[in-house]
């Protein structure tokens, strides 16, 4: 949910400023009457590119200083599709991280399920009646992956399972990170400044009274005539703002729901994954599902402890999540089945 979809939406959004930006006019400007159509273009470009600044209604008199005036610049608008497109790289650097680390272990998850899916594809082609895949040839796979000896790559019994919980503990990393790039760009005193957005929105307390994605802003430049330099304080209409305002809203909403996800997801899979009582359960109840008579709990500990660790049982979870729980249960058959046979050699 996080790196996948939260990418895609960022890089949407992006390309929508971006085509306003560069096809539409992202502000307009009033311009002294003096001024010819050359002059106006030059102004209103000049004041996109350069920050404008907007003045709350709430001040008794407008500054006249033009540094104070600076702390009242806008530091995002222009920029605004560049930020997009920094939030969905940092959306989606987990999944890079964990793609770049698991290279380095032997038991490569991505191959698996590529492994699984295509005889799943294969089985489909074929107009097979069993919906199962070879789960033979699957275990085969995995067992290979686990006694493959290779010097070249590092390989520890719980490597995936660090990688892969680092992965989840990064996601939650980068949901915070694009929360607070929203709140720095938009200048917010508090994480929660979307909720007091909306809470004035239906109220009907716009950006003339929040001060959030003003619509009308100031921009100040110098003119050169012959022998003197005019200064000008030029008013803009920022109309830009209008949807950049409905687009940080969502993001807001969503990257808060994709944090409260993720926590309840890192939690959900380490009591899965690392709770002896979860790993039994996995296993007997895939065993019993795939026709084995109930073991003892010793033989399913051994197993565990021996053949799977916290690895196998990731594995294991990843199948079931990705391919369903029969596929799961007759994977795990047949690694049980190839631990049971060489307990008794």
């Amino acid at each position: 949910m996080n790196y996948s979809t939260t990418a895609k939406i960022l890089s949407f959004f992006a390309a929508v400023v971006m085509a306003k930006q560069n096809v539409g006019s992202p502000l307009q400007c009033w311009i002294p009457a003096e001024y010819k159509k050359t002059w106006e273009q030059y102004i209103e470009s000049y004041c996109f590119v350069e920050n404008t600044y907007y003045v709350n209604a709430s001040l008794s008199t407008f500054p006249n200083d033009p540094f104070s005036r600076k702390e009242y610049q806008l530091k995002y608008y222009q920029w605004t599709p560049y930020i997009f497109l920094l939030s969905a790289f940092i959306a989606y650097a987990p999944k890079l991280v964990f793609k770049f680390l698991n290279s380095f272990s032997n038991l490569v998850v991505s191959d698996i399920i590529q492994f699984a899916y295509s005889k799943n594809r294969q089985n489909v082609k074929a107009k097979k009646a069993s919906d199962n895949l070879d789960a033979k040839a699957l275990s085969t796979l995995i067992v290979t992956k686990f006694t493959e000896h290779n010097p070249s790559k590092i390989k520890f019994g719980k490597t995936l399972t660090i990688t892969y919980f680092l992965m989840k503990v990064l996601e939650l990393v980068s949901v915070i990170a694009n929360l607070g790039l929203l709140m720095y760009f938009v200048d917010a005193s508090s994480p929660f400044w979307g909720a007091t957005l909306i809470k004035d929105l239906y109220k009907g307390n716009d950006w003339r009274t929040n001060g959030f994605f003003p619509r009308v802003t100031f921009c100040d430049l110098k003119t050169r005539d012959i022998g003197q330099h005019r200064p000008h304080t030029i008013q803009c209409v920022l109309m830009l703002n209008m949807f950049i305002e409905k687009m940080y809203i969502f993001l807001w909403a969503w990257f808060l729901i994709c944090a409260i996800f993720t926590v309840i997801n890192l939690i959900f899979w380490a009591i899965r994954v690392f709770n002896g009582n979860r790993q039994r359960t996995l296993i007997n109840d895939a065993l019993q599902q795939s026709g084995l008579k109930t073991e003892e709990v010793e033989d399913i500990d051994r197993f565990i402890r021996d053949s799977l660790s916290n690895d196998g049982i990731v594995i294991l979870r990843l199948i079931d999540s990705n391919l369903g729980y029969i596929n799961m249960a007759e994977i795990c058959r047949q690694l049980y089945e190839n631990f049971t046979a060489k307990k008794t050699e």
